[in-house]
């Protein structure tokens, strides 16, 4: 059900450093028959990516990904991703080939509209069925890498960067189905956001079984050095629409849980006995603080 990982996902370089406490294990909250296993956050020596020390194994992450309700992907949540995707997509001439890899229901490329040429990988088949209903055409590993399939003006890489076994190879292909200066966007999480490194385990993009690492700005710039691409844009924001009070709400439990819980500290000592205050030291893990800008919008250009 488990594997220890004892090397780099993407450079398999086996020298990373521990970066974090012990995270304790969870149940997946979008499957909750799933318990992921407890873990540290190691820091690749060699490319800088941040990664689980334990996961699911791959027959485990197969089951995950087979009970996830594609349902709840499919809707316009008004994810300031999805704007700043479109925005970039539209300076495409209209017609212009894009690919979305892990395209999930078509939502980005449903809103694209159809005057471009909308093409998706989606290994889950009842998204695919909703994506083909939008009108995008779905195509298999196989398909894409094929001589028969041209070439993309864009491809999208949003949301899946996180979710890949091995990255690099899947990058370096879809860089090959680039045409010369097309480009290649990446959303993903920004480790270089999280503040507290402490706790770095226990922030909640980890807390997602399927997120196995996350990139920062040293990992991005590897990656488009590997590559040969240049960075064009880089762009550190929020993936989900932004509340002020849920903001605040977030940073405070936050700034309360890491007081309550410094050990010896006169102040946790006082806020620990407080009403209401106290009860941050019951608390199983870092409260979540997805409002935060903690995502990354990056496009690479094939030039």
């Amino acid at each position: 059900m488990y594997r220890e990982v004892l090397a780099c996902p993407v450079c398999d370089c086996q020298k990373g450093k521990r970066v974090s406490g012990l995270a304790g294990s969870f149940v997946c909250s979008d499957v909750a028959s799933l318990l992921h296993p407890e873990y540290t956050i190691v820091e690749c020596s060699t490319c800088d990516l941040y990664y689980k020390s334990n996961v699911f194994n791959t027959e485990t992450l197969d089951e995950y990904y087979a009970h996830l309700d594609v349902g709840t992907y499919d809707q316009d949540y008004g994810y300031p991703t999805d704007r700043e995707l479109l925005k970039e997509l539209r300076r495409l001439c209209v017609g212009g080939r894009v690919l979305d890899y892990g395209c999930s229901t078509g939502r980005v490329l449903g809103m694209l509209g159809e005057s471009y040429h909308r093409v998706g990988v989606e290994v889950n088949q009842e998204a695919a069925k909703i994506a083909v209903a939008r009108g995008i055409t779905i195509l298999d590993e196989y398909e894409l890498f094929s001589e028969r399939c041209a070439p993309f003006d864009a491809i999208i890489l949003s949301d899946v960067y996180e979710h890949l076994l091995s990255p690099m190879p899947v990058v370096m292909n879809l860089k090959s189905k680039l045409v010369p200066g097309g480009k290649l966007i990446l959303v993903t999480g920004f480790a270089d956001s999280v503040i507290s490194s402490a706790y770095f385990g226990e922030h909640w993009y980890f807390r997602v079984g399927g997120h196995l690492q996350m990139a920062g700005l040293k990992h991005l710039q590897w990656v488009a050095e590997k590559l040969g691409l240049k960075v064009e844009k880089m762009l550190v924001m929020s993936h989900y629409k932004r509340v002020i009070l849920k903001l605040l709400k977030q940073n405070m439990q936050a700034l309360l849980y890491r007081l309550v819980r410094r050990p010896g500290s006169k102040m946790s000592s006082i806020l620990s006995r407080l009403p209401v205050v106290g009860r941050a030291g019951q608390w199983n893990n870092l409260p979540a603080t997805d409002q935060r800008k903690d995502h990354v919008f990056v496009v690479f250009s094939n030039e």
